[in-house]
């Protein structure tokens, strides 16, 4: 699944907080088990990074991950959240 950016037509068609999500998730791609590069962000935590610009419910967040093939999983501190690799990784 790709999180490249849509189209200008295709930008008209999605809500803003939408298109604000798939910005900021262009940063990461997903991973299958959390190792080297790999980092839990939380829900709450991708909220809070986009809440000045965006109100995203904590649903909307999450179907939006899953969609793109995100997976929650630990760390090996123990935290839980969606596991993330840089992009440019």
């Amino acid at each position: 699944m790709s999180t490249t950016p849509p189209t200008p037509d295709k930008a008209k068609q999605i809500e803003p907080d939408a298109a604000i999500l798939l910005s900021y998730l262009e940063a990461y791609t997903p991973a299958d088990k959390f190792g080297p590069a790999v980092v839990i962000i939380t829900t709450d935590d991708i909220i809070a990074a986009l809440g000045p610009m965006a109100d995203i419910s904590r649903a909307s967040v999450n179907n939006a991950l899953i969609t793109l093939g995100f997976r929650p999983g630990r760390n090996t501190a123990g935290s839980f959240g969606w596991m993330m690799k840089a992009a440019n990784s």
